[in-house]
């Protein structure tokens, strides 16, 4: 069962009466003990837990036979931790494992690091970070007592305690930018924003331009990376009418100059520090997408396949090559299967159109009625015409997609990853500038 623990390392100083408080407040309540652990424990876990939690005092033996006596009974729950002089890299190895043992998984901690050993706060700031991934702990607050800064013309002198969580919460911001930038995952850094912008809108009533822009983009955002894992190929190109599982139609899809470009233009760049290198990447990264071009099919394909997400790439530059020329030649898929076709029946003409040009395909109508498949064949030979390596890009497209799909398992000579990563650079310029010369002849796509 989770605890809400307060950690706090005593030492052997000559601590004088100091009255402390919280530095972001110095109207409230100051706290005027010898010892900082109970100010931070009034200040700070009593109002947020009563007398619900454990104090735990680490500190060596001189400290303990110094202080302890006088600074037990004024805790609540304390437990004394004994620890040993943390001089070289073993013992530091030894505290760490001693915090780690006392922190049992999603604990509630409140760290007090005014009196630790000068190098402890950077190894706490390591074993904070471990305790978040490893026990997923609860960070409450990271508290230091600055004695150093007292305002003596005040008897007793007082002093500030500074909140240091929110410096620690950057170890958060790096991973959550890491998973976003080298893997395409945006769940974490959406939810951080979030997290961040929920009071200023609360305090604003919603009217924080910054807070409102920032919330529907990384709402979008988390849109289109999911769209990319999912593969949905339509999303990205634009909003369109969609039913839910429960039957309840809305709007799906990534609307790029309206939820995207335009808040990324107004949200100011210094609004959430940790955010500004995303923000900047972010606008290189959809500069080229435009609301309703489906050239952000190939686009997001490549952004896929710079992120890791292979089969995703292979997948969405197979069929956006398919919804780019299908939009192309729509004129004469409509003179071969009539003005009532769907959009998802003139996709799987252009898809035959194109497999009847490939060097191993297979002498069949496809389902087709021979005069069918025979002008789908000339529109085949129409299009190789335009874009001649198109063709040929697809026999090894649909290769390495199939044997992606296939789990490796249906061909005798299943690619590596380094094939998947080449090839797909060959293959997306290849594809990008056969579709490149469709646009050249200003049609638009």
């Amino acid at each position: 069962m989770a605890e809400n623990l307060y950690i706090s390392f005593l030492g052997t100083g000559n601590y004088g009466e100091v009255s402390y408080f919280p530095i972001e407040n110095d109207s409230e309540k100051c706290i005027t003990n010898r010892f900082i652990q109970v100010a931070v424990s009034e200040l700070y876990c009593r109002p947020s837990w009563g007398s619900n939690y454990r104090s735990l005092v680490l500190c060596t033996q001189d400290a303990e036979k110094k202080h302890w006596n006088d600074l037990c009974p004024q805790l609540t729950n304390p437990e004394l931790i004994s620890i040993g002089e943390p001089y070289d890299i073993n013992a530091m190895w030894e505290l760490f494992a001693q915090i780690s043992e006392l922190v049992g998984e999603h604990d509630k901690i409140i760290f007090d690091i005014t009196h630790s050993f000068r190098h402890i706060p950077m190894l706490l700031t390591i074993q904070i970070q471990y305790l978040m991934q490893i026990k997923k702990i609860e960070l409450k607050g990271v508290y230091y007592g600055n004695f150093e800064a007292r305002d003596r013309s005040q008897a007793p002198p007082r002093a500030p305690i500074i909140d240091l969580s929110p410096m620690f919460s950057l170890y958060q911001w790096t991973t959550a930018i890491h998973l976003f930038e080298h893997a395409g995952i945006s769940d974490d850094l959406c939810e951080l924003t979030q997290d961040k912008i929920s009071p200023i809108l609360r305090e604003t009533r919603g009217q924080d331009e910054n807070a409102q822009a920032l919330r529907g983009l990384t709402k979008t955002i988390q849109e289109f990376t999911r769209a990319v894992q999912s593969v949905r190929s339509l999303d990205l190109v634009e909003p369109h009418p969609a039913r839910l599982d429960d039957s309840r139609a809305r709007r799906i899809g990534i609307d790029y100059d309206r939820a995207i470009k335009k808040p990324l233009e107004g949200i100011a760049e210094n609004f959430i520090r940790p955010l500004a290198p995303v923000l900047s990447q972010l606008r290189d990264t959809f500069k080229p997408f435009k609301t309703g071009d489906a050239m952000n099919i190939l686009y997001a394909a490549n952004w896929a396949r710079q992120h890791g997400q292979i089969q995703s790439a292979y997948t969405l530059l197979q069929e956006g090559c398919i919804t780019i020329l299908s939009r192309h030649f729509d004129s004469e898929l409509i003179e071969i299967l009539g003005t009532q076709a769907t959009e998802l029946e003139k996709r799987k003409a252009m898809s035959t159109a194109i497999h009847s040009q490939r060097t191993n395909r297979q002498t069949t109508n496809a389902g087709y009625k021979p005069e069918v498949y025979t002008k789908l064949q000339e529109l085949g030979r129409k299009i190789k015409e335009v874009c001649p390596d198109l063709i040929s890009n697809f026999d090894i497209l649909t290769q390495r997609r199939n044997d992606l799909n296939h789990a490796g398992s249906g061909t005798d000579n299943p690619a590596h990853y380094e094939s998947f990563v080449k090839d797909f650079e060959r293959l997306y310029d290849g594809c990008s500038e056969n579709i490149g010369r469709l646009q050249r002849k200003g049609v638009s796509l």
